[in-house]
């Protein structure tokens, strides 16, 4: 869900009223990675994907596309995740939160719970690695 009047691809917003921009996915999953124990791991100049030091795993990591990634994301930070039932006259929405944070995500259709319900978990992770990196807010 690109913001596209601003150039960001999201807005993180901390425990005492901070704002960041993050200007790509990449940045986006670094944050959440952190909070979770998974970084970006090369081999001399070659990217060789992300390893995951829970896991003791190098390789492809994606809680953005992959419903596998996020639901191992949500469990090991232990978020909450809440859901409104869908009626005609409701607004559909996915809550994650944990720690302190929270994001809430709207969704127009069915078929696109997921993606939000991915995205607000990357983005309630991608805090919690903001906090982690500014010392632990």
């Amino acid at each position: 869900m690109r913001n596209s009047e601003h150039g960001a691809v999201a807005f993180l917003f901390g425990l005492e009223g901070q704002k960041r921009k993050i200007r790509g996915e990449m940045e986006l999953l670094i944050l959440a990675g952190k909070a979770a124990g998974v970084v970006p791991a090369s081999f001399g100049r070659i990217d060789v994907g992300w390893y995951d030091s829970t896991r003791g795993l190098t390789g492809a990591w994606d809680p953005l596309g992959d419903d596998g990634d996020a639901f191992r994301l949500l469990s090991r930070l232990r978020l909450d995740l809440e859901q409104n039932t869908t009626s005609e006259s409701e607004e559909s929405w996915i809550c994650v939160s944990g720690h302190g944070h929270s994001v809430m995500q709207e969704f127009r259709s069915e078929p696109s719970r997921i993606v939000a319900t991915r995205r607000a978990i990357v983005l309630v992770a991608a805090q919690l690695g903001w906090a982690l990196e500014e010392g632990g807010r």
